[in-house]
């Protein structure tokens, strides 16, 4: 979903928050990096006051939080004898990985780990789906 990724680091947004009357959100570290250099919104360049007036943004906290991936063959491996959901591993959502976590993954699975972290973090994604777990 493009809403919950940081126009700024280019993946998914942590701490989600804003400080225009736009309400342009950026992951809380890039937004405070931003204005270091000047006190405008990274996106219309309007005046921001400084990092105190940042704002969370708790809807899109909330669908960030709603988009944990897990394995789609949990259910089956339940119902077929295997662990129970609650002991196995939860899988970490493959966009707040670091690259080096996403690249470690990626081997593990047999993907290529070339490309940037979104790059990393889309092939991953798919070869989750794909079943490669």
């Amino acid at each position: 979903c493009e809403e919950s990724v940081c126009g700024l680091c280019f993946g998914v947004m942590v701490e989600p928050a804003s400080a225009c009357v736009e309400v342009h959100s950026f992951c809380r570290g890039c937004y405070v990096k931003a204005l270091v250099g000047q006190k405008k919104c990274p996106a219309c360049r309007r005046p921001v006051a400084d990092e105190s007036k940042l704002a969370r943004n708790r809807q899109l906290e909330g669908i960030i939080g709603k988009l944990r991936l897990r394995c789609e063959h949990g259910e089956k491996r339940e119902e077929a004898g295997g662990p129970p959901a609650a002991k196995r591993a939860k899988l970490e959502p493959a966009a707040s990985m670091t690259v080096q976590a996403l690249r470690k993954e990626l081997r593990q699975r047999g993907l290529k780990t070339p490309g940037t972290k979104p790059e990393l973090v889309a092939r991953l994604e798919e070869g989750r789906k794909q079943g490669k777990c």
